[in-house]
């Protein structure tokens, strides 16, 4: 079975690891990977990433050495394969930033004429003043 999930991993056909394995049908490969990969008991999605990740690294073990003899295509191969590496981990995903309010409490949003109500007419007329200035670039 680990022979079936290796091949599968290397990109074969389930009909090609019928036939290097010597399953009777594509049927009989199909459920020794499914069976292998069932074992590790992690979600397909996971199982799909770790079969990714290891195929993108074989990728890597392949043209790394061509790659560092300066062969052009084979630098191609090996930046996308650590592009598509970088994808899969998330390396490059958004950081998620949360704000808190005082004392780590919800974040307080009022609403712009409520505030303006609590300032004095000084303080409106400055504010207008300044936000006139800032729209004409000053």
């Amino acid at each position: 079975m680990k022979r079936a999930l290796e091949l599968r991993m290397a990109g074969y056909t389930y009909q090609e690891i019928a036939t290097a394995v010597g399953y009777k049908t594509r049927q009989g490969a199909i459920m020794a990977v499914e069976a292998l990969l069932a074992r590790t008991l992690t979600p397909p999605a996971e199982q799909w990433r770790a079969l990714t990740v290891e195929r993108l690294t074989k990728v890597l073990q392949v043209f790394w050495q061509p790659m560092a003899e300066k062969d052009e295509k084979a630098a191609a191969v090996v930046l996308k394969a650590i592009s598509d590496l970088r994808e899969i981990l998330g390396i490059d995903a958004p950081t998620q930033h949360e704000l808190s309010g005082p004392g780590g409490g919800p974040v307080q949003v009022e609403h712009i004429a409520s505030l303006v109500d609590k300032m004095t007419d000084e303080e409106v007329e400055r504010a207008v003043a300044e936000a006139e200035l800032l729209v004409q670039g000053r």
